[in-house]
């Protein structure tokens, strides 16, 4: 997170004082190192923060400074005040990327913002919400469930037997791809498209680079409506 949190929250009852520090990189804290999550080493990491200071501060990463909050009660505090700890894409939005740390900020003109629903505060966010809550009551959940086990079970079957193969791939992202293309309704062959859109727009090197927003721009103009990376690509494009 990029703003500072209140460490002495003494004016509720159930408030404490924890310890923090602030550390400079390189550091073992520097939880934007992608390495700590592809070697499996994040565990012991985020123990130590809790243990040692759940409130830190890393200063000097590849992505500039932030803030680690790390305990259960202080998350809870810090999603509680929205109006203190912004998730809203017009103050930093919810990633760690800061453009002045980067090697080359991004040029004025070239900035892209994306009003992303969860990148939102309320009272906007409690709009939005309000929106998409019909489509996730009991009722709807119930109404897709035939279509969903249906297609899930289709899946586990046709994994091939005997033979090694992509857990992540064939299982991981197509099912999740298949139900957001349930749920937005989303032209079933098109489905790989959301997954490219994701994984481009949570790609910090990629959202940067012009020739990929151009290449995945023409693609997006055609779902627009339905997605918020397309925005952004064609804003870049």
């Amino acid at each position: 997170m990029a703003t500072a949190p209140v460490l002495d929250t003494s004016a509720t009852e159930t408030s404490e004082k924890l310890p923090w520090k602030v550390v400079q990189c390189p550091h073992e804290w520097d939880v934007t190192r992608p390495e700590i999550y592809v070697e499996d080493r994040w565990h012991p990491i985020f123990k130590e923060m809790r243990e040692q200071a759940p409130i830190n501060k890393v200063e000097g990463s590849g992505f500039g400074s932030f803030w680690n909050v790390t305990t259960l009660k202080a998350i809870q505090h810090v999603e509680a005040l929205p109006d203190i700890y912004s998730s809203s894409f017009e103050h930093g939005g919810i990633t760690l990327v800061d453009d002045e740390a980067l090697d080359e900020p991004i040029p004025e003109d070239e900035r892209i913002v994306m009003p992303m629903f969860i990148a939102m505060d309320r009272p906007k966010h409690t709009e939005e919400r309000r929106v998409i809550a019909p489509a996730f009551t009991p009722g709807e959940m119930e109404r897709m469930a035939t279509d969903i086990r249906r297609r899930t079970g289709e899946l586990l079957d046709s994994l091939p037997v005997g033979t090694a193969f992509d857990w992540v791939d064939k299982v991981s992202i197509e099912l999740t791809t298949q139900m957001l293309a349930l749920l937005f309704d989303f032209p079933w062959e098109d489905r790989r498209l959301l997954t490219e859109w994701s994984d481009w727009a949570g790609d910090v090197e990629l959202f940067r680079t012009e020739e990929h927003a151009r290449r995945v721009s023409p693609k997006c103009s055609k779902w627009a409506p339905i997605s918020s990376v397309c925005g952004r690509a064609q804003k870049s494009g």
